[in-house]
């Protein structure tokens, strides 16, 4: 059995403005700064990004 899968690229473009980048990264860093880890820093990002509307910004299951 062969498989075959491609690895996620941190690296790639996703669309995303410079500025859009940095303030989702610069919520990573506050919610890991403030204790969070790994599936928890995704989830605070993503309630930040709601309560700020950026309902652009979000994967398209959760958007409203």
């Amino acid at each position: 059995m062969e498989f075959s899968y491609k690895p996620v690229n941190p690296f790639q473009d996703d669309g995303l403005s410079k500025e859009d980048k940095a303030m989702i990264d610069g919520m990573r860093n506050t919610a890991y700064i403030c204790g969070y880890r790994g599936e928890d820093v995704e989830y605070a990002v993503h309630q930040a990004l709601k309560r700020m509307g950026r309902y652009d910004l979000l994967p398209p299951c959760e958007r409203k």
